[in-house]
């Protein structure tokens, strides 16, 4: 796993479910920083579902210890609207880094965007879910 102007890899792991179209269950370790490397791996799951004309995509970021560093899980509203953008347009653009936040009570948003669902932290996970229209 990486992004371009990185250093090296932002991650590594293996899938350890893969049932297309409907879901992809993978292990993270983060690599980015020793704090993150350091918590160790952690699990992401992906599950796709029919919703109308369009589909829901649902991800997971599960077992993280209680307390885990907070760059573990703050980026995934940047990473998902990212992914939206490039379904939707093709674009692949990434959105600008400060248009992510995380607040102190670990419930993270996108700036610009109260509309769009918070991502929620129930005993080490996290999950959000959003539909996409493609094409």
């Amino acid at each position: 796993m990486g992004a371009p102007g990185a250093a090296g890899p932002l991650g590594e792991g293996k899938n350890l479910e893969v049932d297309p179209p409907h879901r992809l269950v993978q292990s993270m370790v983060a690599l980015w920083s020793d704090d993150v490397r350091n918590e160790g791996a952690t699990r992401i799951t992906w599950e796709i579902e029919q919703v109308a004309d369009s589909c829901r995509l649902t991800v997971t970021h599960d077992e993280l210890r209680d307390g885990a560093h907070e760059e573990l899980y703050g980026g995934w509203p940047m990473i998902l609207s990212g992914l939206k953008t490039w379904l939707e347009t093709g674009n692949c653009s990434p959105p600008p880094a400060r248009s992510c936040t995380a607040t102190s009570d670990r419930s993270a948003g996108v700036t610009g965007s109260p509309e769009r669902p918070p991502v929620t932290r129930a005993h080490g996970t996290r999950q959000r879910s959003e539909p996409v229209r493609v094409g």
